[in-house]
């Protein structure tokens, strides 16, 4: 018993002396603080919004406590901060931190307007008095002017919007004009902004200047994984035409980025004759909760344009003409092969492409499909929903094809494949290995030199302008193979 007291005395006085260590103050001009990182750097910063808020620790790596004596930011700093729990800097003097302890330091950016189109670094540093020497952290932030479209009704014969600073969109935008969007616009879309256009719409995107729409974040949802990764983070395009417009509307898209939102393009008409045409050329369409792709009682032509990942449908079509040439379709929506999910639905069972004939409330649905690739984790991924599928008068050929449902009496000269692991670069998101989906094709594609030469020379420039008919074989898709080929970096 005397022994046990003995072991327990002795572990108390061990208990106090290092309590006593991580009270007493050192002096010592050599005693340092550790932040755990020397600079804090923001993503992008929407002028007059504000950022999010990031986190750097403070470490007392010593045995015993250490001063903070007061801390110091620039005046007028774009930064605001709130140190163990205190919001002015100017309070916090003789601040305590025990040997072996840690305290938080929140940090916001708030940038003003800065005149200029592009971004501009804003750098600022906070001197943190120690024991009478001097620590920085360095602070950097990109700001962004922007022209804020919140509720707003755009009305009258004609609107331009790009050219200038990008736009940040709040809520429902609807622009009741004939619509413009210069080359090298910018949509920055916060949660559930959606852009109703009804009247004429030109996109007028170029290969160098794409027309861009995407989520406002450019924050991370985990520590290497982007906000911009992850889908239904706002709504989506909608092109809607009632019955008393004219007949003849003008939707053209050219060179349009449009990614992680709900639905990418819904276009509806509400016309059942002389319906106007959905054109959409040269395009990125991806990683959305629902839909990619809706077309209602319009027509459309689409050419050289990737439309993939969406949890629901890439393409769906219901009444109308459609002609579809040399486009990329893949769904592998929230892969298995995903060991983080960042989507924040499930993906459905649905089929890449639904083509619904069907409907008694539309006219009848007619397709072309020719030189595209039309993929997904799904086995079946084309649907004819019609009345007698084994006569449906569609058109489908020279198309790389993941489905054994089609009738190959009708549609005889596609390629079947039901191993896609070699068709693409990558179906699949890695958080591991640091990548992303890339539909660009393998190496040893099976749609490689497959598509059909005669409607290739309509069409000789793939997505990125190289010319797909130099070997005289075309590659079925938006991507020609090259022995150099690149990862999507849009």
């Amino acid at each position: 018993m005397r022994q046990l007291h003995a072991i327990l005395f002795f572990c108390l006085v061990i208990a106090l002396l290092a309590s006593s260590c991580e009270d007493r103050l050192t002096n010592d001009p050599s005693a340092r603080i550790e932040f755990s990182a020397d600079t804090l750097r923001f993503d992008t910063v929407f002028t007059e919004q504000g950022s999010t808020t990031r986190v750097v620790m403070i470490y007392n790596r010593q045995r015993e406590a250490v001063q903070i004596e007061s801390v110091n930011a620039s005046a007028g700093s774009r930064f605001k901060f709130n140190i163990d729990g205190e919001p002015k800097l100017e309070n916090i003097r003789n601040l305590t931190l025990r040997g072996g302890d840690s305290l938080f330091v929140f940090v916001k950016a708030y940038i003003d307007p800065q005149d200029n189109t592009s971004p501009v670094l804003i750098e600022d540093s906070v001197c943190f008095n120690v024991n009478g020497m001097q620590q920085w952290l360095h602070l950097e932030a990109y700001g962004q002017d922007v022209e804020i479209l919140r509720k707003d009704t755009l009305r009258g014969l004609k609107v331009t919007l790009g050219g200038g600073k990008p736009y940040l969109v709040f809520d429902t935008v609807i622009v009741a004009a004939n619509a413009t969007i210069k080359q090298g616009s910018k949509f920055y879309m916060h949660d559930n902004a959606v852009m109703i256009f009804l009247g004429n719409l030109q996109v007028e995107g170029t290969l160098e200047q794409p027309v861009v729409f995407r989520g406002d974040r450019f924050d991370n949802i985990l520590r290497d994984i982007p906000y911009d990764y992850a889908s239904g983070k706002w709504g989506g395009i909608f092109i809607l035409q009632s019955a008393d417009m004219p007949s003849t509307m003008k939707y053209e898209i050219n060179y349009l980025d449009i990614h992680s939102g709900m639905v990418g393009i819904f276009c509806q008409s509400e016309k059942t004759s002389n319906l106007s045409t959905l054109h959409i050329t040269n395009s990125r369409l991806h990683n959305f909760s629902a839909y990619g792709l809706v077309v209602q009682n319009m027509n459309s032509e689409i050419v050289n344009t990737e439309i993939s990942n969406t949890a629901d449908h890439c393409v769906y079509l219901v009444g109308g003409k459609h002609t579809f040439v040399h486009n990329t379709i893949a769904n592998y929506f929230n892969d298995k092969k995903e060991r983080v999910s960042i989507h924040s639905v499930g993906r459905e069972d649905a089929a890449a492409v639904y083509i619904n004939d069907l409907s008694k409330n539309q006219v009848r649905t007619e397709a072309v499909f020719t030189n595209n690739i039309i993929s997904g984790w799904r086995k079946q991924n084309i649907v004819i929903a019609t009345a007698l599928p084994d006569r449906y008068e569609g058109v489908f050929k020279n198309n790389f094809l993941r489905n054994d449902t089609l009738n190959t009496t009708l549609y005889p000269n596609n390629y079947y494949e039901q191993d896609t692991d070699t068709v693409f670069t990558r179906t699949y998101f890695s958080r591991e290995e640091g990548t992303y989906y890339d539909f660009h094709l393998d190496s040893v594609s099976p749609a490689r030199d497959i598509a059909d030469s005669l409607t290739a020379v309509k069409y000789p420039l793939d997505r990125y302008g190289n010319n797909r008919l130099e070997d005289g074989k075309p590659d079925a898709g938006c991507y020609e193979w090259l022995p150099e080929d690149f990862t999507e970096s849009e």
